[in-house]
């Protein structure tokens, strides 16, 4: 079968002499079979459908007025008189799509030829498909195009005694290319030194302001005023509001937390301000996340998120979600190498859509997706908001696994999870800094890349 996070299909299309022809590559790890339907012109393209090996090539041929389809079927197995099926794209019971097209989930490359020429791209849910033209009726059809990479951030806490000034610990930002930060609360100096830095900012609405800012508008007006509007030379990339609110949270945020929202979204819609506002949760909100086809809102999490998550799809905002694979590992569920990104016997196959999970970040992060996807949520992208590996207080903590863990997270992001391999994944590392004064008991005193009082990493890191 074929691993869903890593297809590199090429198709090259040129037209010579009245001729359309085709170049296939496959570049893929794994077997692809290519379906085509022949919507103008009789030539066939392709019988219909063939198989490539990984790093086989083929040549077809059709005439300048072909019109037509083309998509490639993933996970298929057909026996010697090729009758099977494919587990996407399937065009029916025949090796050969004789006159029919790829099931509905499949991304397309539509091509028309006549009297006016063009092209279009169905979108799916299987791979990502790009069409570059490359001239009068040439075209270069890739199939999940190489995706680009988004910019690691950090999160910038503030629980400790020995922390750098905040002028400081931007200009650290700066030095170490860190394009990316999310701070958990307004912090008048650390805003002063991020104007005009370029560095993109999650601001989160601390838990503890949710109920007053649902309770009034005015009040909403005037936390935007002082934190966001009055700082309009910071980019501002989402507003988080709220941070792994509970249903039953202390302080009532649980019960308040949509109406916090939107009134946020109101007071920047009114001072013309275009900034995303979420909130963030975390791994507890979800169950039956093995294998993660089954991931779902727990009970209590659904009746609470839903309408939230109604809201971002109007806003078409993303989910942030806080993933720690090391608490997986620490609780004895998963083995370290599968938490560290590392080749284990813990790698699966999904029986129920045959994805193939290596890590215990792609199985977590395609737990969350499924679970919007049952909650009217398929079409949000999830903002990885918390990442992380401590150095001591823990099994497995320690500066190299921490060194191993944020060195391959950072490499794998790029490219997507299995159930969305096309599209990079936004991720925040946590922390910048240990911090001393953590004493919630969660074990997260020391996430830190770098030590507070010398400034120094801990271990080497490139961030982008």
């Amino acid at each position: 079968m074929a691993n869903f996070s890593s297809f590199h299909i090429l198709f090259f299309m040129f037209i010579t002499s009245g001729v359309a022809a085709f170049a296939t590559e496959d570049s893929c790890p794994s077997t692809v079979w290519q379906g085509t339907l022949t919507r103008k012109d009789d030539n066939n393209l392709g019988a219909g459908g063939f198989q490539l090996n990984p790093g086989a090539s083929a040549q077809l041929t059709a005439s300048s007025e072909w019109s037509g389809h083309v998509w490639a079927r993933t996970g298929c197995e057909f026996d010697s008189s090729g009758q099977g099926s494919c587990v996407i794209g399937d065009c029916g019971v025949d090796f050969t799509c004789a006159g029919s097209g790829g099931d509905s989930s499949v991304t397309m490359a539509e091509f028309i030829h006549g009297e006016k020429d063009y092209f279009d791209v169905v979108d799916g849910t299987n791979v990502k498909l790009g069409v570059k033209p490359q001239g009068d009726n040439n075209y270069l059809i890739t199939f999940c195009p190489a995706t680009t990479a988004e910019p690691i951030g950090v999160c910038f806490g503030q629980f400790g005694s020995n922390l750098p000034k905040p002028s400081d610990v931007v200009a650290m930002y700066k030095q170490y290319n860190i394009r990316r930060m999310r701070m958990y609360g307004p912090n008048p100096e650390a805003l002063d030194a991020l104007r005009g830095s370029n560095i993109e900012l999650i601001l989160d609405v601390p838990n503890g302001y949710l109920k007053r800012l649902a309770d009034s508008q005015t009040e909403a007006n005037t936390w935007v005023r002082d934190n966001v509007q009055k700082y309009n030379d910071v980019r501002f990339k989402y507003i988080s509001v709220g941070n792994e609110v509970m249903p039953r949270g202390p302080g009532g945020a649980g019960t308040v937390l949509i109406q916090a929202m939107q009134k946020i979204d109101k007071a920047l819609s009114e001072a013309g301000l275009s900034i995303p506002v979420s909130t963030t949760t975390n791994m507890g909100a979800f169950t039956d996340t093995y294998p993660p086809s089954r991931g779902r809102f727990s009970d209590e999490y659904r009746n609470f998120l839903q309408p939230v998550i109604g809201f971002l799809v109007s806003k078409r905002s993303p989910l942030l979600v806080n993933i720690y694979t090391y608490f997986g590992f620490k609780n004895g569920n998963f083995s370290l190498d599968f938490a560290l990104f590392i080749p284990s016997n813990d790698e699966f196959k999904d029986p129920n859509n045959q994805h193939y999970y290596q890590n215990l970040f792609d199985a977590n992060l395609d737990s969350v997706y499924a679970a919007l996807d049952k909650s009217g949520g398929g079409s949000l992208e999830v903002v990885v908001s918390e990442s992380g590996w401590p150095t001591q207080g823990g099994p497995g903590a320690s500066a190299e696994n921490a060194r191993i863990y944020i060195y391959n997270l950072i490499q794998h992001v790029k490219n997507g999870s299995p159930r969305r391999p096309w599209k990079a994944i936004e991720t925040y590392i946590f922390a910048m800094f240990d911090e001393n004064e953590r004493l919630d008991g969660s074990g997260m005193s020391y996430f830190g890349l770098f030590l507070p009082t010398t400034k120094q990493l801990k271990y080497g890191v490139n961030f982008n």
